[in-house]
């Protein structure tokens, strides 16, 4: 035995000791060699002779072979070819040992496919190094042989499941059978085959139980497996014994059937859509046999016949039809004896009495010898386009008495635009018989002047194949006469869709046009007419609220300064008359202005409590000077989407009529909601202990300028039109007004506007409204009187100005534009009041765009003071640049207010 020099070389294993197959029947050196090599770290089988070396290495499958060359009976050469014949052994490194060192042994045993090759005696050190080399590549071409396995395995899109067949337990699974499982490898590996398997013929299929169990498969057997989520997969299995490092297991790929499954049943729907589709179809199918004999028909087939199919079936074709059709029959079964196709239409009596059209499609059948034993049919009943046939010519025929007696101009043109026909009436419209038009275009007939313009307007639209709708043209009579004519057309194709030409008509619209030209010369009469009637309307306003701003103006002041003076009287008066008339022209301008729809309507939503607050206000020193009480009672924070302004003049109106015919009493304003027919309202109501009103009179009082008390005897005043202006309102906003009165007890006007509830039930304060004007508390302790520019022709005014803004203002008096353009070039102005009419020269919106291009004025408040108070009117003088406008007359507080509230927001612009 060889000394041991130093450490042995061990093996370099991972966690498991490498096994060595020593064959030698050499007693001493098998022995010699097994105890060097268990010191040297490896595990140890022997076999003294050849066959019990290959049964040892089959069973055991040892990491390397030491295997002698010359044994009795198998010797090394034998040995080595049947385990490299092996599937399990053919790839375990084998090395020779021999005292035979010659190179031709050498050649003949590496060229049997042997590793190595170590002479004896033998070399321990060297052996040590072989082994150690042939190990590692053996390790090496594991390792690769198993990722490739591996690789395989995973990505084989077949499911692929191994399994112990002693117990049935899943020891691997590829990504495949994960994925038709449902389950994670982790949750897999542990269950039986049996916890994913259903509806298999044999589960011992999958088992072994005795280890002398011969080799067994299977191959494309039906199955199902059970998903995770518990609904069944249908499979295809295939499986198979082998063995690894002497582990038996069982190798299955499954074939997921699911698609095969749903293409079945699919297949057997197809079948059977088929045959519902020939049982239900609405076309009858049947088949004959060579005698005209049905020997099938479907449903529909049937019906045709008017039998059932017990009925029909046996039953010739030629028993429905007469003796000369039957001759036809004959000569196409004739022809589809031949082979041939055939369509015809076919006239039937049924059993019942009734006839029928029908067509036939036949189509030949034959047996494996190609003899003719039947035609297959297909009856389509076309009874009704029969029918429809008549009618048609019937049509025809009434179509034609039409057009004789129409007053129209029937007439068909060809593709080129000459006529084809032209029905007699044409006599009558243009005094031509119809063959003196055939062939002829019918813009030869057109007066010059219109032919150009026709020709294009009916080309674009026939190049498009659109029809020709209502198209004016002139023509002359054959006596030279003028003649308004509108024509109409349509694109005309065959059945193929060729184009053919267009059928339509003339119709002769002289004395329409003539009419119509009557209207515009009325419509432009009219216009005219409203046009003036805007003008004089214009020039009232102006005219009358100028001296009425003096009027109310001045009488103001007189009541402040006079006091409990003995005048104090007269100055009222005075002072109350001036506001009648204006309130008078205020209704008639704003009646106009509906009429005329000229009424700018701007629907939001509007807090229409908060409205009614400032109203009411507004109008209470109107019923005090009656003494009469007004007051607000449940009013409701309702939301409404109204125009809030018409609201306000709609309010006011009634609250006037109301304060105008009671005499004492109470004026009450409230709110609530209301269904009316299904739709939900807010009723604003007006109740007054008034004159009230006989129930006949509820639809005069909305008449224009209508009362009850008329005449000269009446006993209130006033224009009558307050109601009317008020219906016309609540037109436009989308509501209505009702009545409830009794004479001697008063009346209730209630406004019912359209109402959205809101979802959420918040509710709110209101701001009192700034309608409401008081006179703003204006301090001007330590500070420069603010300087006003005031541009007025008219003396009145510009005194009452003045007399208005002091002692607030500074106020510098222009008399005309050009003056007015000379001082604020000269000074700046903290603002402007415009009158607009300032009489020959420039307006005031012509002063007001000079004012905007001087320096330091582009900014500062320009108020116009105006007469001109109409809608259209206000919206010119804002386009011209103006910041504000109030309309004459107008009092000391609207005055004062406007002017600060202008005045803040152009010092808040400068900043």
């Amino acid at each position: 035995m060889l000394e041991k020099e130093g450490k042995p070389d061990h093996p370099k294993t991972d966690s498991i000791m490498k096994k060595i197959l020593i064959i030698d029947d050499d007693q001493i050196l098998l022995e010699t060699a097994t105890d060097i090599l268990r010191e040297q770290g490896y595990e140890v089988l022997q076999a003294d002779n050849g066959k019990s070396g290959i049964e040892i290495a089959m069973k055991f499958l040892p990491d390397l072979i030491l295997c002698d060359v010359m044994m009795p009976g198998i010797d090394g050469y034998q040995v080595h070819s049947q385990l490299q014949s092996g599937l399990a052994t053919n790839q375990i490194p084998f090395i020779f040992m021999t005292a035979k060192a010659s190179k031709e042994e050498i050649r003949f045993g590496m060229d049997s496919g042997a590793d190595d090759y170590v002479t004896k005696p033998i070399d321990f050190k060297q052996l040590q190094r072989v082994i150690n080399i042939r190990l590692a590549k053996y390790d090496y071409t594991i390792k690769r042989n198993e990722s490739t396995y591996q690789a395989l395995f995973e990505m084989d899109h077949e499911a692929i499941i191994i399994m112990r067949p002693s117990d049935g337990i899943i020891v691997d699974a590829n990504q495949a059978g994960m994925d038709i499982l449902g389950y994670s490898k982790h949750e897999l590996l542990g269950m039986t085959i049996f916890s994913i398997l259903r509806d298999y013929p044999d589960p011992e299929d999958f088992l072994m139980n005795d280890e002398t169990d011969v080799h067994k498969s299977f191959r494309t057997r039906e199955g199902a497996f059970k998903h995770r989520n518990n609904h069944l997969i249908p499979v295809q299995i295939s499986g198979t014994n082998f063995e690894i490092q002497g582990e038996k297991l069982f190798f299955i790929i499954a074939r997921n059937l699911t698609d095969l499954k749903e293409k079945e049943q699919a297949l057997r729907d197809s079948d059977e859509r088929y045959r519902n589709l020939v049982e239900n179809t609405g076309e009858g199918l049947g088949v004959v046999d060579a005698e005209e004999v049905f020997i099938y028909a479907n449903a529909a087939a049937c019906e045709i016949f008017g039998l059932s199919p017990e009925q029909l079936i046996g039953k010739s074709l030629l028993s429905f039809i007469d003796p000369i059709t039957s001759d036809e029959i004959k000569h196409q079964t004739d022809l589809r004896k031949e082979g041939q196709k055939s369509m015809y239409e076919l006239e039937i009596l049924r059993l019942d009495g009734e006839r029928r059209w029908i067509v036939v499609t036949a189509t030949p059948q034959y047996d494996g010898a190609g003899k003719f034993i039947s035609a297959f049919g297909i009856f389509r009943d076309i009874t009704q386009r029969k029918l429809a046939e008549i009618k048609v010519r019937e049509s025809e025929k009434r179509l034609r008495e039409i057009v004789d007696m129409t007053n129209d101009w029937i007439w068909e043109i060809s593709p080129t635009w000459k006529y084809l026909y032209v029905s007699p009436k044409v006599f009558e419209i243009l005094g031509y018989q119809p063959e003196e038009l055939i062939g002829k275009s019918p813009f030869e007939f057109m007066v010059m002047e219109d032919v150009a313009i026709s020709m294009v307007e009916v080309r674009t639209l026939v190049h498009q194949y659109k029809p020709l709708n209502a198209i004016e043209n002139r023509a002359r009579h054959k006596n030279g006469q003028l003649v308004y004519l509108e024509t109409s057309g349509i694109p005309v194709f065959d059945e193929k869709g060729v184009y053919l030409g267009y059928r339509g008509a003339d119709r002769d619209i002289t004395i329409r046009k003539q009419n119509e030209r009557e209207i515009i010369i009325a419509k432009e009469k009219a216009e005219e007419s409203d046009r003036l009637k805007s003008s004089i309307l214009a020039n009232i306003s102006h005219e009358l609220r100028t001296p009425l701003n003096g009027i109310l103006g001045f009488s103001e002041i007189l009541k402040e300064e006079l006091g409990d003076s003995e005048y104090m009287s007269m100055i009222e008066n005075i002072h109350n008359s001036g506001k009648r008339l204006m309130a008078t022209l205020n209704s008639i301008i704003t009646l106009s202005q509906l009429e005329a729809g000229k009424l700018h309507v701007s629907m939001r939503e509007t807090l229409i409590s908060a409205s009614i607050v400032s109203v009411v206000k507004s109008m209470g020193s109107l019923a005090s000077e009656k003494n009469i009480l007004m007051e607000t009672s449940d009013v409701m924070p309702f939301t409404v989407i109204t125009d809030d302004q018409l609201f306000k003049q709609l309010l006011r109106q009634i609250l006037d009529n109301s304060i105008k015919f009671t005499d004492n009493g109470t004026i009450t304003v409230e709110t609530f909601s209301e269904i009316s027919s299904g739709c939900p309202f807010v009723v604003t109501k007006v109740s007054d202990t008034g004159i009230g009103i006989e129930k006949d009179y509820f639809d005069l009082i909305f008449q224009e300028f209508r009362q009850v008390s008329e005449g000269f005897g009446r006993k209130y005043q006033g224009s009558g039109i307050g109601l009317t202006i008020s219906k016309k309102i609540i037109d436009l906003l989308s509501g209505f007004i009702t009545v409830e009165s009794e004479p001697g007890k008063g009346s209730a006007f209630s406004i019912w506007l359209p109402y959205k509830p809101h979802n959420d039930n918040k509710s709110e304060i209101y701001p009192p409204d700034s309608s409401v004007l008081q006179v703003k508390t204006v301090s001007r302790d330590g500070e420069a009187l603010p300087l006003i520019l005031l541009v007025e022709d008219n003396i009145v005014n510009k005194e009452l100005t003045e007399l208005f803004l002091q002692p607030l203002f500074i106020v510098d008096h222009a008399p005309n534009g050009i003056i007015a353009i000379e001082k604020a070039k000269s000074k700046q102005y903290a603002a402007a009041l415009m009158d607009i009419n300032l009489g020959p020269g420039l307006t005031g919106l012509d002063v007001t765009r000079e004012l905007r291009g001087l320096p330091g004025y582009a900014h500062i408040p320009i108020i116009a003071v105006t007469g001109y108070a109409m809608a259209e009117d206000q919206e010119k003088i804002v386009a011209a640049g103006c910041s504000n406008h109030i309309a004459k007359p107008f009092d000391r507080k609207s005055l004062i207010n406007m002017l600060e509230d202008e005045l803040k927001k152009s010092g808040a612009q400068s900043e």
